[in-house]
């Protein structure tokens, strides 16, 4: 009865120690994919911050064309994918609407010098 006791004992501690190897197998997998999992998401957040870095430019410079500073240089964006598209065409906006207001303040401030080189005293209300 003895002998049967020790036989299943030893059963007994070579199962747990199996358990135990696949135990410590499973966790070091488990530790090896997490590690793999933030390293590429840390990858996928730095091409993904790069790739927002020209909407934020375009957004600067929208904000500067709020602000009336439509003389500016260009937002510096030379992607070739959508954004860079987006871009090129809020940059060509950004260029007619920049030509038609030095058009407008030449043509405002002829129109003052020429009313007052004819005397003519005229208010921003009246003549504009």
């Amino acid at each position: 009865m003895n002998e049967f006791v020790a036989l299943q004992q030893r059963e007994l501690d070579r199962a747990s120690h199996n358990a135990s190897a696949s135990a410590e197998r499973v966790l070091r997998l488990v530790l090896i994919v997490s590690v793999l999992a933030v390293a590429a998401g840390a990858i996928v957040s730095y091409y993904i911050s790069r790739s927002l870095s020209p909407v934020a430019c375009a957004v600067r410079s929208g904000e500067a064309d709020c602000r009336r500073r439509l003389d500016r240089d260009e937002t510096g964006v030379r992607n070739r994918d959508e954004i860079g598209e987006l871009a090129a065409s809020f940059e060509q906006w950004r260029k007619i609407c920049a030509a038609c207001c030095m058009k407008w303040r030449k043509r405002r401030t002829s129109r003052r010098f020429l009313g007052r080189a004819s005397g003519e005293r005229r208010t921003d209300e009246q003549g504009d």
